[in-house]
């Protein structure tokens, strides 16, 4: 998301100056009356369905004296100024899908949507080398960290207060604090729900569109929005033969729905210099960049068929699968997070980096997770533990989806809600963990149903037989040969050779692209390259530009750090 605002507190008050150019933006919202300016970005909305806008939150602050959004759901940013009383008002959703950004100390505090505005206000910006050592072993960043000690993300459900003595902040709502008891839902009406939410998104849209994949969470957001297929349609991106793009467009064909595939060659391939700057801005360097790229041309692309976005990110959030024992009830955070921390790890080049490496980063994760888990939890802990995990994964990679499309799209995620959140924790565990609140709502689409997975699995309620499986290139063809695979390269190689797959493949881009891959790790020139071992880096740098797809997620992370930190060093003095 490109700059919108930036607030600054100091002894004299608060100051809110809104960017010119956001205000042509679909998703910014301004709006000045007597005593009182009002930003709102995103697509808040409340129960009815009805969209909030500034003029609307404006209305109710004067009414009450204050900022209250409770009732208020979707992906936002608030902020009221209100002159009179020199207090500043800032609000985040539940999920933290809208970045903002607070530097404090010394005699001014700024706060932002963009850490380049902050940077510009500031003398100097230290590196936090445990934060960035976490960024490059799961792709994202824990909590309110970010690559600098002085800079911190507001966290989800926050209301934060400016005044002239600094910020204060509170929650509006906590996970867990009234949940469903375990067993007292019934899946039915866990969908029910579900289809009430995405209806209410469809009744505000004239048309909309679903990103799809050959998975179960995707599908499910098409199955149940199949009532008004005449204003659906889906699209995917990815090569031709990548086989989440050949299902999604068989998904589509079997429920006579729209599908279009957006590839990566071409301009794509020309322009990822170019590209990958703008969405390091827009994704302010906090997730892998590189990787994202191509959306802001999608969406725009998208935005000429439909003006809404259904997206199926976090159905993580409803299940538990990777707790030990699968349908036992998790027994705390000393399960729970160890178990978490380990399936995020991303680092799978070994001996890149040289100091202590994933062991002192999972350890000192496992810390800012019980921390969280302490100081926010309300009821059972490992409940809590559990969706704070989840959270931390799911919602740092819809922040970027979700803001990016927002300037194109208005956006709605189907899992990403907090009332159904509750409410999924209500099931038995055992339903959680065998998908079937995404399974009966594929189930209601039975051609949906008939069409596997990925990985081969069933995606409705009944057995696929084995032709299916195999046409879609299941275990036997597929995981098994590459965990095989990867299981000897481990060993005998010390590296993956088959690789894992993603639906976006960028390694022949980056291949077109050698020369900016060389410039950035080059260890000669790198900032940050006191972290990695410069053998072991340009050894597998040449390897990726010589085609191996499977280190292209790890070197990239580290092409995305170094970029970032490059660009704000341009802004600001940088200390390591």
């Amino acid at each position: 998301m490109p700059a919108t605002f930036i607030i600054t507190l100091d002894e004299s008050g608060p100051v809110l100056t809104v960017k010119d150019d956001a205000l042509c933006r679909r998703d910014v919202d301004f709006f000045r009356g007597e005593g009182i300016e009002v930003l709102v970005v995103g697509y808040p909305h409340v129960a009815g369905p009805a969209w909030v806008s500034a003029r609307d939150v404006a209305g109710g602050y004067m009414s009450v004296g204050r900022l209250e959004v409770g009732d208020v759901y979707g992906f936002f940013i608030i902020v009221v100024l209100d002159t009179t009383s020199g207090r500043v008002w800032i609000a985040t959703d539940r999920f933290a899908c809208y970045d903002v950004f607070v530097r404090g100390g010394g005699a001014e505090t700024v706060i932002s949507d963009s850490v380049e505005d902050i940077a510009r206000r500031t003398d100097c910006l230290t590196v936090d080398v445990d934060a960035v050592a976490q960024y490059l072993c799961f792709g994202h960043f824990i909590g309110p960290r970010t690559h600098f000690e002085e800079v911190e993300k507001l966290p989800g459900a926050t209301v934060a207060v400016g005044e002239r003595d600094g910020l204060q902040s509170s929650r509006y709502w906590r996970f867990g604090e009234d949940p469903a008891p375990e067993g007292s839902m019934k899946v039915g009406e866990v969908v029910d729900a579900m289809e009430a939410h995405l209806g209410e998104c469809l009744s505000l849209a004239s048309g909309a569109t679903v990103s799809l994949t050959g998975g179960l969470d995707s599908r499910s957001v098409l199955a149940i929005c199949l009532p008004h297929r005449s204003r659906l349609r889906g699209f995917s991106y990815g090569g031709p033969s990548n086989r989440d793009v050949r299902t999604a467009a068989r998904l589509c064909a079997s429920v006579g729905v729209g599908h279009r595939r957006y590839g990566l060659g071409g301009e794509a391939t020309a322009c990822l210099p170019e590209n990958a700057g703008a969405a390091a801005r827009r994704m302010n360097g906090m997730v892998n960049f590189i990787l994202f790229s191509h959306l802001d041309a999608v969406y725009a692309a998208e935005s000429h068929c439909s003006d809404a976005l259904l997206t199926g990110i976090g159905a993580d959030l409803f299940r538990g699968y990777w707790i030990r024992g699968g349908r036992e009830r998790p027994a705390g955070p000393a399960e729970i997070i160890p178990t978490a921390v380990r399936r995020w790890c991303r680092s799978r080049v070994p001996g890149l980096l040289k100091w202590e490496g994933p062991g002192r980063v999972m350890e000192r994760t496992r810390e800012d997770l019980e921390e969280r888990a302490r100081r926010d939890g309300e009821g059972d802990p490992g409940l809590f533990a559990e969706f704070a995990c989840l959270r931390e994964r799911n919602t740092n990679f819809a922040t970027y989806i979700v803001s990016t499309a927002g300037e194109h799209l208005t956006t709605w995620d189907a899992f990403l809600f907090g009332p159904l959140q509750e409410m999924a924790r209500g099931l038995p565990r055992a339903d959680r963990v065998d998908r079937l609140v995404e399974r009966t709502m594929v189930q209601r689409a039975a051609p949906l149903a008939r069409i596997a997975t990925v990985k081969g699995q069933a995606a409705g309620l009944e057995r696929l037989g084995a032709a299916e499986q195999m046409r879609a290139g299941g275990f036997v063809t597929g995981d098994y040969y590459r965990k095989s695979v990867n299981w000897l390269g481990r060993r005998l190689l010390s590296r993956e050779p088959a690789g894992h797959t993603y639906t976006v493949d960028y390694t022949d881009a980056l291949v077109a692209n050698r020369d900016l891959v060389r410039d950035v790790l080059d260890p000669r020139s790198m900032l940050t390259a006191d972290l990695y071992d410069p053998a072991v880096l340009e050894e597998n740098r040449d390897l990726m530009l010589r085609g191996c797809g499977n280190l292209v997620y790890e070197m990239t992370n580290v092409m995305c750090l170094e970029m970032w930190l490059r660009h704000i060093a341009g802004l600001t003095r940088l200390s390591m």
